[in-house]
């Protein structure tokens, strides 16, 4: 008869990176997440996009209003004992051209963690790459997803 050297033994830990509980689970326990976010947003798995509408005039006031917003969810992840990574954070200015431009000289970003977040002309989300004027022709989308293969 086989004998192991191996004893099964009791863990109070969570499903291992790449298992198939493992999203259910965080999803489970980041839930609450919802209470602490005071602009519109979006979950999707451990993402969490958040929105804030402004005009031209109103620029500080969203700024403020994004970084009291990440904040408070930096505070929830600590408490949590999960990290914001605010290397891994993206922000974006989606609008007409001249709101653009006045944007930009005014070099409108956000601190996040002591990190400055420079605004970005495209970013990535869930595959598929937005630009700033959401006008990303359709060829240089496929171009940048294939150049990734």
């Amino acid at each position: 008869m086989y004998q192991s050297a191996y004893r099964p033994c009791h863990s109070t830990e969570t499903a291992g990176q790449g298992s198939i509980i493992g999203p259910l689970q965080f999803i489970a326990y980041a839930e609450d997440i919802q209470e602490f976010i005071t602009l519109n947003y979006h979950l999707y798995a451990d993402d969490t996009h958040v929105t804030a509408k402004l005009t031209e005039r109103s620029t500080d006031v969203a700024c403020h209003q994004l970084e009291n917003c990440v904040a408070s969810m930096q505070q929830w992840c600590a408490s949590r004992r999960l990290q914001l990574n605010a290397h891994k954070t993206e922000l974006i200015w989606f609008g007409f051209a001249a709101h653009l431009e006045h944007l930009q000289t005014e070099s409108v970003g956000l601190t996040v963690a002591g990190v400055n977040v420079e605004a970005v002309d495209c970013v990535r989300d869930l595959g598929v790459y937005l630009d700033n004027r959401l006008d990303l022709p359709v060829r240089a989308h496929i171009g940048r997803v294939v150049s990734t293969c």
